[in-house]
């Protein structure tokens, strides 16, 4: 390529013998520089600047359009967890996993052996419960030990619990079910993003575990569960925990090790949950009575 008629001859003659007596790419360059009056050093600095930011402009470029590509759900859940741990947590749900979660396991590795030799741990009829596919625990709620029981009973599931969005508040609390993967739940809310979560673990086979309590000994069901089994087509697995309340009350600070005993009731299937009721509210609402059924069944067991 020649050099513009405009160069300086003596700038030419050194690139010339620079590069063997061919003009490279950057001396072409630097002489176009010169020709358009920009050859002193202050007006190269300047377009070396504009170059720099002109580069990482691009790169930036680059980077959003790979998150603009994404696909709905991939931008959802990119919104939702910015951090690497969340980007983790993502990727095992597309996989159709459960997130792995060190507090969860390091919790029922500790807990486990303690509620069976400590609490005497019984568990009644165990192989009721499902070896594999979407599973929804429903079980009475008499103490703050019940959580740990289930994770005591399941040691082949990883549970996601449904707990008060009022705990999430509390600093230790808070922080120890978000760890554990525990989703917040309010009373007479929607609850849209938590149930979405819920959802789509029971997609990838997994076990949600439900209160339909509400809370620790209350009358009132709720239809949280129902909903779940119903938009999953999962299994509903009733519970009855018996010696909870006695081991540690609603008010107590330290627990007494009497005996814990668990009791599985037979598994519902999802078309048995809806009763033949084709509208969404109306199945729900049958479910819960279902529920309530079911539960007083097998604490009568």
């Amino acid at each position: 390529m020649g050099a513009p008629s405009k160069a300086p001859a003596s700038r030419r003659r050194a690139c010339e013998k620079t590069c063997n007596g061919r003009l490279c790419r950057r001396c072409t360059r630097h002489l176009n520089l010169c020709r358009r009056g920009r050859g002193n050093p202050a007006n190269r600095a300047a377009a070396g600047s504009a170059s720099r930011a002109l580069r990482r402009r691009r790169s930036r470029e680059n980077r959003l359009s790979h998150y603009h590509g994404a696909q709905a759900n991939e931008w959802e859940q990119i919104i939702l967890d910015m951090s690497t741990s969340g980007v983790r947590r993502t990727r095992d749900r597309e996989r159709g996993q459960e997130p792995r979660l060190v507090p969860y396991a390091a919790t029922a590795f500790a807990v486990r052996p303690l509620f069976r030799s400590a609490f005497r741990l019984k568990v009644l009829a165990p192989e009721r419960i499902p070896g594999e596919g979407p599973l929804v625990i429903v079980a009475n709620h008499e103490s703050n030990l019940d959580g740990f029981v289930l994770m005591s009973v399941f040691s082949a599931r990883r549970l996601t619990f449904l707990s008060a969005a009022h705990l999430f508040e509390r600093p230790a609390v808070g922080r120890f079910l978000r760890g554990i993967g525990a989703l917040p739940v309010e009373e007479e809310c929607a609850n849209v993003s938590s149930l979405k979560r819920a959802l789509a673990i029971l997609a990838g086979g997994g076990t949600v575990a439900v209160f339909p309590q509400g809370g620790i000994a209350r009358e009132e069901l709720q239809g949280g569960a129902a909903y779940l089994a119903l938009k999953a087509n999962a299994a509903l697995l009733p519970l009855h925990l018996a010696g909870t309340r006695k081991a540690l009350p609603p008010d107590g600070k330290w627990p007494s090790f009497t005996r814990i005993t668990v009791r599985v009731g037979v598994p519902v299937p999802a078309l048995e949950i809806a009763n033949g009721s084709s509208y969404t509210s109306a199945a729900v609402a049958e479910g819960t009575r279902l529920i309530g059924r079911v539960l007083a069944e097998t604490r009568l067991a």
